[in-house]
């Protein structure tokens, strides 16, 4: 697991590793966003170019300047969930204690849960979570690649 606390009190700087493998962050399941919210996103740096989950060695989430990521032989399972609507189902925050939440307003996401709370620079510190919600826009494709078997 990578963790660096520059990152926490740069939050635009990623880290180096998530810094090399988002120069093309369309290359991953992109986030779906809901029009009503799109400007809001944008203003804190939000937008489609600058969002999306990879899975490889890593999983990566990056969020626009936030990002979250972790070995992905720390990844349990995912599964489709829904997304609270309004204010509570966008952008990067803290919900429930243990979970992450990167969300652009659409109604439904993928829970991601850990074997070990992973890092990430989300907004008021660098915190773990033990599990996080995307709102991307293959849901089931997405989860599908997280429950593959590995090894």
């Amino acid at each position: 697991m990578h963790f660096s606390f520059a990152s926490v009190l740069h939050p635009t700087h990623p880290s180096p590793v998530t810094a090399r493998a988002d120069r093309h962050p369309a290359d991953g399941f992109a986030f779906a966003f809901d029009p009503r919210w799109r400007l809001a996103l944008a203003v804190a740096g939000v937008r489609p170019g600058t969002c999306a989950v990879t899975v490889g060695a890593f999983l990566r989430i990056r969020f626009g300047p936030w990002w979250l990521e972790t070995p992905v032989d720390n990844v349990l399972d995912a599964a489709p969930v829904d997304v609270p609507a309004g204010w509570a189902g966008i952008g990067a925050r803290t919900t429930g204690g243990d979970t992450a939440l990167f969300g652009t307003g659409a109604a439904r996401g993928a829970v991601i849960r850990f074997a070990n709370p992973a890092a990430g620079n989300l907004p008021f510190g660098g915190l773990t979570h033990a599990r996080t919600i995307v709102t991307v826009a293959r849901v089931d494709a997405l989860v599908a690649e997280i429950n593959l078997p590995r090894g």
